[in-house]
């Protein structure tokens, strides 16, 4: 097993680090304020235009057929420049969802329009008061009609439509609608967070849905739940590549730092957190690669999904906290660039399946193999 990248998947990572070094600095992250500050779309469109909107969607559909070990090295570019796009829940998560729970007819209508990036879907999941593990919504599908709210949907305000899980009342069972955003009898409001990251409140009064527009599926719940592990597998790399980032930036802040007639680095005390991180995270980058590339290869990856993400997002948010500290006063200044990240590994440690839900779908998985889906 050889988990290491390749050259054409260091060459994507090249590519995106070009992007977001042209489209998307950290300066301009640093000067947003609120969540209604959506994805640069010049940032969004260059990537459409250099093919990553159809990266993992099979070639049958317009998409460039790569595999989920490719997408993880550039999801970790990605997360080394807090890169915020709707890449992941657009071209992963919709995209996979629809692959896996749809028709033949509507994956026809609707992978290669993802594909091409004429079509951007966010998806609609969480519910106040419910969580990831929930498979009854309080939002309901009854005679065509949507009605419900939904909270920290992903770049909704980008979206050209949604991908709203609910209650089919009539037939009793979870189904997905894929709803056109511009209906004025839906209404999406931005939600304040730490990260000032884009995400929102989707409200839905008798929104129409139309029949072809419904994803049914008798085993809704369980390949819904194998979608999120695909899609947390590239979110933990996000958290890795932001882990990375913010470690580097830390030890060459302790190398300059001159106290006391030397570097900071050079004082055990900080030196001893900075080399647990720095073996934390090779750790967490090897499960994630282990993950990837067991889905790749066709074998067991559930696990080692829910496993990835729960790592990678309690590593990214270790090191954001002692790399904060490790700065000082200057890592908690809005002029510097820690607090960025220490802000945004919270918010990413929350979505696309938080801490809790891990823990008992993990324990789950290893201790009912029957939940594992394939």
């Amino acid at each position: 097993m050889d988990l290491r990248f390749s050259d054409e998947q260091l060459m994507l990572a090249d590519t995106i680090e070009s992007i977001c070094e042209q489209f998307y600095g950290l300066e301009r992250i640093r000067q947003k304020r609120s969540a209604d500050d959506s994805c640069p779309q010049e940032f969004w469109q260059a990537l459409v235009n250099a093919g990553f909107s159809g990266l993992v969607i099979d070639e049958e559909f317009g998409g460039a057929g790569l595999g989920l070990l490719d997408a993880v090295s550039v999801f970790q570019a990605l997360g080394r420049h807090l890169a915020s796009s709707p890449l992941l829940v657009s071209s992963l998560l919709a995209a996979r969802a629809i692959d896996i729970l749809a028709s033949s007819t509507q994956r026809r209508q609707w992978l290669p329009a993802i594909a091409s990036g004429d079509c951007v879907v966010s998806v609609a999941q969480l519910e106040a008061g419910c969580g990831y593990g929930s498979s009854s919504f309080i939002t309901t599908l009854k005679k065509g009609k949507l009605n419900g709210e939904k909270i920290l949907v992903p770049h909704a305000s980008l979206a050209t439509h949604l991908l709203v899980l609910a209650t089919d009342e009539d037939n009793e069972m979870p189904v997905c609608c894929l709803v056109d955003t511009r209906q004025s009898s839906l209404q999406v409001s931005p939600q304040d967070n730490i990260a000032c990251a884009e995400v929102s409140r989707v409200t839905m009064v008798d929104v129409a849905v139309e029949s072809e527009c419904i994803v049914y599926n008798d085993q809704f719940w369980s390949l819904w739940q194998s979608a999120m592990s695909y899609s947390a597998v590239a979110a933990a790399a996000e958290c890795n590549g932001g882990a990375q980032a913010m470690l580097s930036m830390t030890v060459e802040y302790a190398n300059n730092r001159i106290q006391f007639g030397k570097p900071i680095g050079a004082f055990q005390s900080l030196s001893h957190y900075m080399a647990e991180l720095a073996t934390e995270l090779e750790g967490s980058k090897t499960l994630n690669h282990q993950a990837a590339w067991a889905f790749d290869q066709g074998r067991d990856w559930h696990l080692l999904a829910a496993q990835s993400k729960l790592q990678a997002g309690d590593g990214f948010r270790r090191t954001t906290a002692v790399g904060t500290q490790i700065h000082g006063g200057l890592g908690f200044t809005r002029e510097a660039n820690p607090q960025l990240f220490f802000r945004h590994a919270k918010l990413q440690q929350l979505l696309m399946w938080d801490p809790c839900f891990l823990e008992q779908h993990i324990a789950s998985l290893m201790l009912d193999t029957r939940t594992e889906t394939q």
